[in-house]
């Protein structure tokens, strides 16, 4: 007998080192890039940056898969993927999320700009995680970019 799973959106595998590394750079810079947000908006090639920690797995329901940095800064400053901090008491900036709506078993992750960890949890309302990045994502225009990297989009803020 042959099982079946259906599962989520997973992002292709990467190297240790590289998710962490990308995640330090991401906690030790989450202030430049908020404070730089209508810029690396305003660029598409900065604004369809992708992080590989930043995405949304779903089972069954569209509107999974990853999310643009450009996405996030907007979300953010919507006062949207928010959850408190659990060390410092600020507010953890949610980069992604997981899990099944139907069943209500999910998690995010993120980090805290102020104290700069990185924590996990499950929302009260899952879809206060994923509908407002399916909203978002279905608005964006279909276009060949050539995203930069994180660390790239660093390099140009700093120099800018």
């Amino acid at each position: 007998m042959t099982k079946h799973a259906i599962e989520g959106f997973r992002p292709e595998p990467v190297e240790a080192d590289r998710k962490s590394r990308e995640s330090r750079l991401l906690a030790e810079n989450l202030g430049l890039l908020q404070a730089r947000a209508e810029e690396i908006i305003s660029r598409p090639e900065c604004f369809f940056c992708q992080l590989v920690i930043a995405y949304i797995s779903l089972p069954m329901i569209s509107g999974e898969g990853p999310i643009p940095l450009g996405v996030l800064l907007q979300l953010w400053r919507e006062g949207e993927l928010q959850e408190p901090c659990s060390h410092c008491g600020g507010t953890v900036l949610v980069c992604g999320a997981g899990g099944d709506p139907f069943s209500g078993e999910h998690s995010w992750w993120g980090c805290c700009p102020d104290c700069q960890t990185w924590q996990n949890g499950s929302a009260q309302r899952f879809e206060d995680l994923w509908l407002p990045v399916r909203e978002r994502r279905m608005q964006l225009p279909a276009a060949e970019i050539r995203p930069l990297d994180l660390e790239t989009v660093l390099e140009l803020l700093r120099q800018g």
